[in-house]
């Protein structure tokens, strides 16, 4: 209330403690007082609260994995290599030859993404 450092003191009769501000004779006004316990969960969790949201904002702020023009890439050669075959224009023998490397590579680029991602 009257902007003096609160003192810190024990509860008569209790265990625990109390923030007051100082009486009058000490510069302060002796106006306030609370329970110490809880002040400092109130606080702690203030802290814990403004942590979290940091964190939280840095994940958002965090750049996107570096290899996802790599990965959209792999995803459409499999897809046009699909077409084709559907349309007729590559051999059965060639696309299954294409077809698991080109998975192989999907699904080692998603790993690696979702590594990315869980570490970051």
């Amino acid at each position: 209330m009257c902007n003096v450092p609160l003192r810190v003191g024990a509860t008569k009769g209790k265990r625990g403690h109390i923030y007051y501000c100082p009486d009058k004779a000490a510069g302060g006004c002796g106006g306030i007082g609370r329970r110490g316990d809880k002040v400092d969960e109130f606080l702690s969790e203030a802290v814990f609260s403004k942590l979290e949201q940091r964190r939280v904002t840095t994940l958002n702020e965090a750049p996107l994995w570096s290899k996802d023009d790599e990965l959209k890439q792999a995803v459409e050669n499999r897809d046009q290599a699909s077409r084709r075959f559907a349309a007729r224009k590559m051999t059965a023998e060639t696309y299954f030859d294409l077809l698991p490397g080109l998975e192989e590579e999907i699904n080692r680029l998603r790993t690696e993404k979702n590594r990315a991602l869980v570490s970051g």
